[in-house]
């Protein structure tokens, strides 16, 4: 599971600069929310954070809470690099 080093940085400069999209529900009667935000399939998960994010863990994982970890691993092998798509 991927996360967040540094929930200062998250909130002070990620959120911004990537633009990111905010969701979030709740269901008081079965005990169960979850607040993210979101861009390009890949999902910042906050829900066990305080509001500020200052306390807690900051959860990354893709669309439908697919794992990342092998994005990881590539980008830590060097086999990963920014590109931009042909038309």
């Amino acid at each position: 599971m991927l996360k967040i080093k540094d929930n200062d940085k998250f909130y002070n400069e990620i959120i911004s600069k990537y633009n990111l999209e905010w969701d979030a529900d709740s269901d008081y009667e079965s005990g169960t929310h979850y607040a993210i935000y979101m861009k390009h399939g890949v999902v910042f998960d906050v829900s066990d954070c305080t509001e500020d994010l200052k306390e807690g863990t900051i959860y990354i994982s893709g669309i439908e809470n697919s794992e990342l970890d092998i994005l990881y691993d590539l980008i830590k092998a060097d086999l990963v690099e920014k590109g931009e798509k042909d038309e």
